[in-house]
């Protein structure tokens, strides 16, 4: 009887084990986190953390640093000035299994620019471009504000809104929508974008000093992406500038 029992034991093992032939546990999988500190200007190295942890340092490059980690595992990735406590960029993540997470960072001290870039494929007939804002306090002294994207009506002359709203932008943040147009109306003619800032807190247009000019013109270049820096001059008039990635 004891011999029977224990061969119905050793059966029923074999067949569990059968039934997960193939299977691993959770910690054998591993996946992967691909970062790219775009190749910006005076732009220093980072440090790269995961859940606390340095992983190691990434210098400016157009091409990705891979860092394998085990899967099913969340955590902060965090980017710290190289050598220092100074936390710059963070975001929460999830490890997949056998995949690869691709992060783009874009940070700059000068412009006072930092955030992750996101991915856009582009036909030649739009343009599409990632923006932020760094106005001087002096003439602009808001914590954030509301970019809306208008344009030319070439039908009939007047300036219409979009309906593209970038709300609560932070001065400095990259904001996380990458904002897509068509380069040409359904006519084919070319159309002419533009920008107005609005006080996110109370709904107020904001103007340039001189009070009553509050529009300025998008760039576009057809097929292209970019950052779009929206700042101002010496003498407080917007002036967007174009970062080519």
């Amino acid at each position: 009887m004891r011999l029977f029992t224990c061969l119905v034991t050793i059966v029923i093992v074999i067949a569990a084990v059968s039934c997960r032939k193939g299977e691993l546990p959770e910690e054998h999988y591993f996946g992967k986190v691909a970062v790219t500190l775009v190749n910006l200007p005076n732009t220093p190295d980072l440090d790269l953390y995961f859940d606390g942890k340095k992983l190691q340092s990434i210098a400016p490059s157009n091409t990705a640093t891979e860092v394998v980690l085990p899967a099913g595992r969340s955590g902060r990735l965090e980017f710290f000035k190289a050598n220092t406590d100074s936390l710059l960029i963070d975001s929460t993540i999830t490890i997949s299994a056998n995949t690869a997470a691709s992060f783009r960072v874009a940070y700059n001290e000068e412009i006072g620019l930092k955030g992750f870039i996101n991915s856009a494929s582009v036909s030649p007939d739009s343009v599409a471009m990632q923006m932020f804002e760094t106005l001087s306090d002096a003439y602009y002294p808001y914590t954030t504000v509301d970019l809306h994207i208008i344009f030319v009506n070439n039908q009939t002359g007047n300036i219409d809104e979009t309906g593209i709203v970038l709300k609560n932008l932070t001065k400095g943040k990259l904001y996380p929508d990458i904002v897509k147009l068509p380069v040409n109306d359904e006519s084919g003619l070319p159309v002419t974008y533009g920008g107005r800032f609005v006080d996110s807190q109370t709904g107020n247009v904001i103007t340039q000093p001189d009070g009553f000019t509050d529009l300025f013109q998008l760039p576009v270049t057809p097929g292209a992406f970019y950052l779009l820096n929206i700042h101002d001059d010496a003498a407080g008039n917007f002036f967007p500038e174009v970062i080519d990635l």
